[in-house]
């Protein structure tokens, strides 16, 4: 049932995240010269409806597959779910990217963009990750597997 909960969580988690760090986002945005929004808190409010569209689509599509398998082949550690989580937030920007252009428009994906969208799915999956971690694994079985495997290989 936890392992339900924080896998359900993710959008939700994600679309508040992004609504907090929009700030960020706008001053970024300001920074490479995207302009102002008109109305700030609708466009985080926007940000934030994306963010946890994105998230939920890649909760179904990533976050569950990688679960499934980390339970059925190894202990749900600490550290792959982090990875993946690293991993995951950044696969939105893996596939916008050929789908953009291939990244040739320097006004859109220069590298002050990219490193912004990195550190933006970074920043999300890790933030995800450590979530799903501590709902569903700390205080576990599954975190006592994870130790006890640990040992084994010491």
């Amino acid at each position: 049932m936890r392992l339900f909960i924080g896998l359900a969580v993710q959008p939700f988690a994600a679309a508040g995240l992004g609504f907090l760090s929009f700030p960020l986002v706008d001053l970024s945005n300001r920074a490479l010269g995207r302009g102002v929004p008109s109305d700030p808190i609708d466009a985080a409010i926007s940000f934030a409806a994306g963010i946890a569209l994105v998230a939920l689509i890649i909760t179904v599509g990533g976050a569950l597959p990688a679960v499934a398998w980390y339970l059925k082949h190894g202990p749900l550690t600490l550290k792959r779910i982090l990875l993946s989580g690293t991993a995951l937030g950044n696969v939105p920007f893996a596939i916008l990217v050929p789908l953009a252009g291939g990244g040739s428009s320097s006004t859109w994906w220069g590298p002050a963009a990219a490193v912004r969208a990195l550190a933006a799915g970074t920043f999300f999956g890790l933030a995800g990750a450590l979530l799903f971690w501590a709902i569903a694994v700390r205080g576990t079985d599954l975190a006592a597997a994870a130790l006890s495997n640990r040992k084994d290989r010491d």
